[in-house]
C-alpha cells in the first residue's frame, strides 16, 4: 500500500512538471554594464573639458578586467588629442595609467601590458600596480600571456632586420626573427607560448607575398596564408587560430555586394575550416576563448546601406547578432565585440541613443533551473527519505525490543 502511495505521489509530481509550462529560453542572454559611465563618474573634470570622447577597449581577462583607452578631443582643433589608458576591475574598480598610455592587452590571469613614448609597463592585477621598463628600440607590444611574456615588433631595431620580438623579465627583449620575410610583427601569444603574427616584404611578386604565421615552440613555424586573402586575429590555448578570409565570386547582378565570399576561419594542426560563410556581409574577428566562442564585428550589406553589429559565434548556435541577445529596450546598439574570456564575458563597443560611443561589458545571464529538473529532484528526495526512514526503523528495531519504539519509528501502514 505504501509503495503504491509513493508511486502515485511521484507520478503526480511528474505530471505536474510536464503539464505546467516550462520556461522558454529567454532571448536576453546577457546583462550589460556601461564601463564608459563608470569612467565619466571617476573623471568628471576630464569628461567636461573635452568635446568628444572615443573609447577603445582592447582585451579582457578571465577575472573580468578590461583594458582600454579614451581618445579625448577638444572642440578647438589646435588642441592635441589626449589618450588616457585604463584598467577596469569588477571588484576594485578603475585603475588609470594616465595620459599618453596605451594598454594593449591583458592576459587571462590579469597581467596587462601598456606602452607610452619611452616606457612600457607590465601591470599586475594582484598588486594593482606595475613595473616599468625602458621601451627598447621603440618596441611596440600587442599581447601578453599569464607568464608575463609580451610580444610585438621593434621599430627600428638594433637587432637584425625588423623582427617580431618577445620580452620577459628574465631575458628582456629577444628577436623571434622575420620568418623569411623582410619584417615581422607578433600580434598574439597564448599560454602555451605559441605566437601568432604577420610577416611582410618590402617588394612583392608571386614569390613574395605577405603572410600570417603561427610560431609553435614544439612544431615550428606554420604559414597560415596570404595576408591579401586572410586575416588572423586570435589564438587560444588549444592552438586554435581564428580569423576571416575571402574567396572570389564576382556577381555583376549585385554590384553592391563584395566580389567574394567572406568566411569565418579556424586553423588547427594544419587544417583550415570554414565556420561560417557570408555572401552579403563581412566578418572581422575580435577575440576567441578556449570554449571555441568567437566575437568580432560584422557587416550586412544592402543596396543602399550597411548594417554594422557585434557578433558572437559558437558551434551550437552559429552566428548571432549580440543586439538580439540583450534586452530589447536597452539604450545601446552594439557595433563591435572586442574580446571574450573563458567565462563567456564579452567586452564590446556600442552607440547610445545620443550617438556617443560606449564600452560595454556583457555578462551571461544564469540559465534558470528547468521545472522538470526541480520536480525530479523533489521526487528523488522523497524516495531517498522513504528508503532511509525504513532503514533507520530496522536498525532501531534490532537494538530495541520494545514494540512501542518500533511503533514510533516505523511509518504507518
Amino acid at each position: 500500500m505504501e509503495r503504491t502511495r509513493m508511486t502515485s505521489l511521484a507520478g503526480a509530481l511528474t505530471l505536474l512538471a510536464v503539464s505546467l509550462p516550462t520556461p522558454v529560453s529567454a532571448e536576453v542572454r546577457y546583462t550589460v554594464t556601461d564601463l564608459s559611465a563608470i569612467w565619466e563618474v571617476a573623471n568628471p573634470a576630464i569628461a567636461d573639458a573635452f568635446t568628444y570622447m572615443i573609447p577603445r577597449s582592447t582585451s579582457l581577462s578571465d577575472q573580468g578586467q578590461v583594458v582600454g583607452a579614451y581618445m579625448l578631443y577638444a572642440e578647438d582643433p589646435r588642441v592635441w588629442a589626449v589618450e588616457y589608458g585604463f584598467v577596469w576591475d569588477p571588484t576594485v574598480g578603475l585603475h588609470e595609467f594616465g595620459p599618453d598610455w596605451y594598454p594593449a592587452a591583458i592576459s587571462d590571469a590579469g597581467l596587462a601590458v601598456a606602452v607610452t613614448w619611452s616606457t612600457f609597463l607590465l601591470w599586475d592585477r594582484d598588486h594593482g600596480s606595475g613595473a616599468a621598463f625602458p621601451r627598447e628600440n621603440l618596441a611596440s607590444f600587442y599581447d601578453v600571456n599569464d607568464s608575463g611574456a609580451a610580444v610585438g615588433a621593434g621599430f627600428p631595431a638594433t637587432l637584425d632586420g625588423d623582427p617580431a620580438i618577445q620580452w620577459d623579465t628574465e631575458n628582456g627583449v629577444r628577436s623571434l626573427g622575420t620568418f623569411g620575410a623582410d619584417r615581422a610583427q607578433a600580434t598574439e601569444i597564448n599560454n602555451q607560448g605559441q605566437v601568432l603574427g604577420l610577416a611582410t616584404y618590402r617588394h612583392h611578386d608571386d614569390a613574395h607575398q605577405d603572410f600570417w604565421f603561427l610560431s609553435d615552440p614544439e612544431t615550428g613555424t606554420h604559414n597560415l596564408g596570404d595576408m591579401n586573402d586572410t586575416q588572423f586575429i586570435a589564438v587560444n590555448d588549444l592552438g586554435q587560430v581564428v580569423g576571416s578570409g575571402y574567396r572570389p565570386v564576382p556577381d555583376p547582378e549585385f554590384p553592391w555586394l563584395p566580389s567574394s565570399f567572406n568566411s569565418l576561419l579556424l586553423w588547427q594542426d594544419g587544417n583550415m575550416t570554414e565556420l561560417e560563410t557570408l555572401r552579403d556581409g563581412e566578418l572581422c574577428v575580435g577575440g576567441a576563448n578556449n570554449a571555441g566562442e568567437i566575437v568580432g564585428i560584422g557587416y550586412h550589406f544592402f543596396e543602399d546601406s550597411t548594417y554594422q553589429y557585434g557578433f558572437l559565434w559558437n558551434e551550437s548556435d552559429g552566428l548571432q547578432d549580440l543586439n538580439d541577445l540583450i534586452a530589447a529596450e536597452s539604450p545601446w546598439r552594439i557595433t563591435w565585440a572586442n574580446d571574450v574570456n573563458n567565462k563567456g564575458w564579452i567586452v564590446c563597443q556600442a552607440l547610445d541613443m545620443e550617438g556617443r560611443e560606449r564600452i560595454l561589458m556583457l555578462t551571461p545571464v544564469p540559465e534558470p533551473l528547468p521545472l522538470i529538473s526541480l520536480c525530479g529532484g523533489i521526487i528523488m528526495l522523497i524516495l531517498s527519505w522513504r528508503v532511509n526512514w525504513g532503514k533507520q526503523s530496522a536498525i532501531w528495531h534490532e537494538g530495541h525490543e520494545s514494540p512501542a519504539v518500533r511503533l514510533l519509528l516505523t511509518p504507518r501502514r
